[in-house]
């Protein structure tokens, strides 16, 4: 019993790992965990790819519906892109633009009876500026404010369309074009024709319409080198299309006029008239 008892002592004295123990598990534990994350690392890659690609499809998705459904039943509509903030200032070229004293002219014109105004003119931007929720600067959708009823001149401060968290890690531009021979998304049987007859068509051949094409490029890189995300929406203006509604021929869609920007940043702007609405 004597001899059990000391036995079962001398191997509790000597229980535990060797070194050599210790080293062989660790260098076992570093091969399992190496494993593991080159096993993982392309799955959360994966996810956060997938992530970007859902939030940038939404935020493409809902500037265009958003644009759309603001503009669409414009009786007048001109864009200005590549423009310097400034440009529509007081006194600017944009502010000062004859299609766009045009278009004031049309709001003054048209009243009820008691004097009140029936349509107004507006403007949406695209617009170089801060975004508070992460203190980067960004293009936004704005909704730019005039000087007063009358004045073609905007104020300095736009407001932003949609919530802060709207933009988080993400880097949005956007690209306005107007279309021409179509009013909307070409076919695939127009796109092949188109290209066989581009070689012989001239600039004075070109119809434009009353539609834009909206192309929202979302990248979640600062720097905005490379697109996660592209989205591409259309825009049709059918009060000014429709020939029974603009039997006159009154209402207008003007030639998109292209900027000579000075600054780092451009900026796009749609001016239109639409018909106003009254809080009573």
């Amino acid at each position: 019993m004597k001899k059990l008892l000391r036995l079962l002592k001398r191997r509790k004295k000597n229980s535990g790992f060797t070194l050599v123990e210790m080293i062989i598990s660790c260098a076992l534990l570093g091969i399992l965990v190496v494993g593991i994350t080159v096993f993982i690392t392309p799955v959360l890659k994966a996810a956060g790819t997938n992530e970007v690609d859902v939030r940038g499809t939404l935020l493409a998705d809902t500037v265009n519906n958003y644009i759309s459904r603001s503009t669409r039943i414009a009786n007048y509509v001109k864009v200005f892109t590549n423009a310097d903030r400034e440009d529509a200032y007081e006194g600017g070229d944009i502010a000062e633009d004859a299609d766009i004293k045009s278009m004031m002219q049309y709001v003054k014109k048209a009243t009820y009876p008691d004097g009140r105004p029936i349509m107004e003119l507006k403007c949406i931007s695209f617009t170089w500026a801060n975004d508070p929720q992460t203190q980067e600067n960004k293009y936004m959708v704005m909704n730019e404010t005039f000087k007063n009823s009358i004045s073609t001149a905007i104020n300095t401060e736009p407001i932003r369309v949609f919530e802060d968290c709207f933009y988080e890690g993400l880097f949005p531009t956007f690209t306005i074009e107007q279309l021409k021979g179509t009013d909307v998304a070409p076919t695939k049987s127009d796109s092949d024709d188109s290209s066989e007859s581009d070689s012989e068509s001239t600039p004075e051949e070109e119809t434009l319409v009353p539609a834009i094409k909206l192309t929202t490029a979302v990248s979640s890189d600062p720097e905005m080198k490379n697109a996660d995300f592209i989205g591409v929406g259309f825009t049709e203006y059918g009060q000014i299309k429709n020939k029974e509604i603009n039997a006159s021929g009154e209402f207008q869609f003007y030639k998109t006029r292209d900027m000579e920007r000075t600054g780092e940043h451009k900026t796009t702007f749609i001016y239109f008239v639409v018909r106003r609405t009254f809080a009573y």
